[in-house]
C-alpha cells in the first residue's frame, strides 16, 4: 500500500472525527453559556419576593439595591460587584432578615449610601427585612 493510497483512506476517517468533535463542542458550549432562568427573569423574582419597598438592578457585573421608606423615597441604596457576594445566603427567621455577605477576602466589598443621611460607607453584608416568610429560594 502506498502513502498516497494510505492517505486517501485516513482522509474521511479525519473528517468524520473532525466533524464530530465540531458537533460536541458546540452542544457543550451552548449548554455552558446558557443561564435559565435569564439575569432578567431572576431580577424579577427577587424583586417579587421582596416587595415595593426594595429595588433591585442589575448594571453590568454590579448588584444595585434601593431601599424605599413608606413614601416611596429612596432612604439608602446598596452597590456591590457581583463576583464578590457570597452565595451563603442567609435567613434569621427571628427578625425576618435576609442577609448577603461579601467574600471572605473581600470583608467590605459592598458600597452603602443612606440619602437621607447623606452617609457614605463600606458595609460587609446586605440585610433586608421580609414580611413573608422565609422565601423558597433558600
Amino acid at each position: 500500500m502506498t502513502s498516497m493510497n494510505r492517505a486517501q483512506l485516513l482522509l474521511p476517517l479525519l473528517l468524520g472525527k473532525l466533524l464530530c468533535l465540531f458537533i460536541l463542542m458546540n452542544l457543550f458550549s451552548l449548554k455552558s453559556y446558557s443561564q435559565t432562568p435569564e439575569r432578567g427573569e431572576t431580577v424579577a423574582y427577587i424583586n417579587k419576593i421582596l416587595g415595593d419597598r426594595y429595588r433591585v438592578t442589575c448594571k453590568n457585573t454590579t448588584l444595585v439595591v434601593t431601599f424605599y421608606n413608606e413614601n416611596g423615597e429612596i432612604v439608602r441604596e446598596d452597590k456591590v460587584p457581583t463576583p464578590d457576594l457570597d452565595l451563603k445566603i442567609t435567613y434569621e427567621a427571628e427578625d425576618g432578615l435576609l442577609c448577603i455577605p461579601c467574600m471572605k477576602d473581600q470583608p467590605e466589598c459592598l458600597t452603602r449610601v443612606l440619602t437621607l443621611q447623606k452617609i457614605k460607607k463600606d458595609m460587609g453584608v446586605s440585610v433586608f427585612r421580609l414580611k413573608t416568610k422565609k422565601p423558597s429560594i433558600l
